[in-house]
C-alpha cells in the first residue's frame, strides 16, 4: 500500500525525468518549473523531495532563459512543494518517488 503526501522539504533523487509549464506570460514575472522522479528510488522523502524542487527550479529558469528573460540565480530546495508516494522494496525498505514544482522570479530585459 502506498501513502501520498505534500511536504516542503528538502534533498535530493538519482533519475529526474523533468516536464515544464510555459505560461504566455513566461518573460516577466514568476515562472513555474515541474519536475518528476522517474520511479521508486530515494531512500528517504526528504532527499525525494530536495532534488526535484531544484531540478524545478532549474526547469523554471531554463523557460525564462528560453523567453528572453533574465532568471534568479538564487535557488533554495526549501522554496517549492512537493508530493512524495512511498512504498516498501523487495528487502523491506521504504522508498520514494517525487513530483513537484516551484516557481522563480524571471526579470525582463
Amino acid at each position: 500500500m502506498t501513502v501520498l503526501r505534500r511536504c516542503k522539504e528538502a534533498a535530493g533523487l538519482a533519475t529526474l525525468v523533468a516536464t515544464v509549464a510555459l505560461s504566455p506570460t513566461a518573460h516577466a514575472g514568476l515562472i513555474e518549473g515541474r519536475a518528476h522522479s522517474d520511479g521508486y528510488g530515494e531512500s528517504t522523502q526528504a532527499a525525494c523531495c530536495a532534488k526535484i524542487i531544484v531540478a524545478a527550479q532549474d526547469n523554471a529558469a531554463e523557460i525564462c532563459r528560453k523567453t528572453g528573460g533574465f532568471p534568479d540565480a538564487r535557488r533554495n530546495p526549501k522554496h517549492g512543494q512537493c508530493e512524495w508516494d512511498q512504498q516498501m522494496n523487495a528487502e523491506g525498505y521504504k522508498v520514494f518517488k517525487c513530483s513537484g514544482y516551484a516557481a522563480l522570479d524571471c526579470k525582463s530585459p
